[in-house]
């Protein structure tokens, strides 16, 4: 799994909050409510140097607070920490005292905040990195998405920005007049802070960014001499099929 955002929480902040949280009642659990569904953190996952929380549906299936504290301090200190919603990997956001986990002891219930998911980059990271940009035409090349399969490298066709599964997404809608969406156009369809992912044969990936922070590059269209504007497409991120 390729992390695109800092995660916001580490290891040991969340066993200081956890420690708080247990000398008041062990017992609790770590739930929240999503689209009108109770959900509970289970447990942690570890993969790719980072701790995943895994949640579900089911309060049987519940870690208590307790439970969480004890798997957590196995865990290196400074480990990122993130939570599993479904098919997203979300990032924390911390209150204002950098605690991620803040026990309500009135209300009898822990309570945290969700970010974005740490695997996609934002449309604003993309246009700050597009504004650096120094090419003549810029503007006007078309925007083409390509994706590695092994050795191969296959190139799509992109004209239309749309919104999927509450991601902003680049598509292909043979409906659509334009063939090809330029930079431009790219860029005018843009919200002010969106996540950005690209729909490839009914699956979803997120972009790949290299040491020096592009996802991008101009090839040149060999036969017609066309500089071109390549979105450089990483890991699959999510698969409607699965959730079926």
């Amino acid at each position: 799994m390729t992390i695109l955002q800092k995660p916001n929480a580490t290891v040991g902040q969340i066993v200081k909050d956890l420690e708080q949280i247990v000398e008041k009642n062990p017992g609790i659990f770590l739930e929240y409510c999503y689209d009108g569904e109770d959900m509970y953190v289970e447990g942690i996952k570890l993969r790719k140097d980072i701790a995943i929380l895994e949640t579900t549906g089911k309060k049987k299936r519940a870690a208590t607070v307790e439970d969480l504290l004890a798997m957590f301090r196995l865990l290196d200190a400074s480990l990122g920490v993130v939570i599993q919603e479904g098919w997203e990997m979300l990032n924390f956001e911390p209150y204002g005292n950098g605690a991620i986990f803040k026990y309500d002891e009135e209300e009898d219930f822990c309570f945290f905040m969700m970010d974005r998911d740490v695997r996609l980059l934002t449309t604003q990271q993309i246009e700050a990195e597009l504004k650096k940009v120094d090419k003549e035409g810029f503007l006007d090349f078309k925007v083409l998405p390509q994706l590695w399969h092994g050795n191969k490298l296959t190139v799509y066709r992109a004209n239309c920005l749309r919104y999927n599964y509450g991601k902003l997404c680049l598509c292909y809608d043979e409906d659509e007049e334009s063939d090809s969406i330029t930079v431009g156009e790219f860029l005018k369809g843009f919200p002010t802070c969106a996540e950005f992912m690209v729909p490839i044969e009914g699956k979803y990936y997120t972009v790949k960014v290299d040491e020096n922070g592009r996802f991008f590059s101009f090839p040149k269209l060999v036969s017609a001499g066309v500089t071109l504007f390549a979105i450089h497409l990483g890991e699959m991120v999510f698969d409607p099929n699965e959730m079926e």
